[in-house]
């Protein structure tokens, strides 16, 4: 089976952040812990990587591990609705936001000296969220997608 994108279960921590997401609103930071185990009360956030293991974009809020699944289950069914917006702050550098029902869900994972760039990871990003698997950050918390199970049988 090829590799696909797949969303990454992050457990996490809140953090400072002087980043602002579409509409100039402070974009919610959080970042990884390394080596926590998810169970139900962990704070997650989430990734989603590319079939080469880059990050593509990442969720801007944190939830409990099953709020974290339905989240990105809601995100799944509703990509062809994501409207992504292009922009560039006081470094020169150009991030994308990913909204849904005017609501900021996901950013860029990091700025772009070209806007061209910034709006090719852009559209990138959303092409790949309807097809991602999701996983958790440990193999042994792996969270089947459905082709998954399919191919299985």
């Amino acid at each position: 089976m090829a590799a696909r994108p797949r969303f990454l279960l992050v457990p996490t921590v809140p953090t400072a952040s002087s980043r602002l997401v579409g509409g100039g609103q402070p974009a919610p930071a959080w970042r990884f812990v390394p080596g926590a185990a998810l169970i139900d009360t962990t704070s997650v956030g989430w990734r989603l990587l590319g079939a080469n293991n880059r990050e593509l974009g990442r969720g801007v809020s944190t939830f409990p591990v099953a709020a974290a699944r339905e989240h990105v289950r809601v995100l799944q069914g509703a990509a062809d609705e994501l409207v992504t917006v292009v922009s560039s702050g006081l470094t020169g550098k150009w991030v994308w936001t990913a909204t849904l029902d005017s609501v900021a869900v996901a950013t860029s994972a990091r700025s772009y000296h070209r806007q061209r760039e910034c709006l090719y990871s852009a559209r990138h990003f959303v092409a790949a969220v309807a097809v991602a698997g999701v996983g958790a950050a440990h193999a042994d918390e792996h969270i089947a997608h459905a082709d998954d199970r399919e191919a299985a049988r």
